[in-house]
């Protein structure tokens, strides 16, 4: 349960960082913006000028030309808290419902799933923002739970551990070695 604990604290300190950047920090480039207006010379009663600029900026290719790097910090703490306190509730329905009194809940499931969920999250609002079709969102829905039973029933062993991969990389480097050596030797 300690691990809960860390991500509760990432998380809060998430919370934090995100609240201290939408205070402190505005995401969109306010000296491009006012040089767009100077320079397409929208006086202050001009409305229809100005709701046109703002149209034009909120387009998906032009509003990256005016988000400032904190928006994308932001963002990508807005995703971990969403992952984290996905993962957060995962675990703690996993021990509380799912698994006795002196077992662990199952992490890799959770990390997993919370990464499922995330990607779930930033492709409707990407299909929101780009006007995407109903049927792409659920394309992905449906290929997310293929890969959920592929990983649960084990129908494709995945390990990623890093020394495991090491390992296999030694062996297939020191069995190409010996097919090389015993060439030379019959061919000798």
């Amino acid at each position: 349960m300690r691990i809960i604990f860390y991500l509760i604290c990432l998380v809060i300190l998430s919370v934090l960082i995100v609240l201290y950047f939408v205070n402190n920090h505005p995401p969109i480039n306010l000296d491009k913006l006012k040089q767009d207006i100077v320079q397409m010379d929208i006086l202050r009663n001009e409305d229809e000028e100005f709701n046109n600029l703002i149209s034009n900026i909120t387009k998906p290719e032009n509003i990256l030309n005016y988000l400032l790097p904190e928006a994308y910090i932001t963002l990508f703490l807005l995703i971990f808290i969403l992952w984290g306190l996905f993962v957060i509730l995962h675990l703690l329905v996993d021990k509380l419902f799912f698994k006795l009194f002196y077992e662990k809940p199952n992490f890799a499931n959770a990390y997993r799933r919370g990464v499922f969920f995330v990607i779930l999250i930033i492709y409707r609002i990407i299909s929101e923002f780009y006007k995407l079709d109903i049927n792409f969102f659920m394309s992905l829905v449906l290929f997310l739970i293929l890969m959920e039973y592929v990983v649960i029933n084990k129908l494709i062993k995945v390990n990623f551990s890093f020394i495991n991969i090491f390992n296999k990389l030694k062996e297939r480097f020191q069995n190409q070695k010996t097919v090389q050596t015993n060439k030379t030797i019959n061919d000798s």
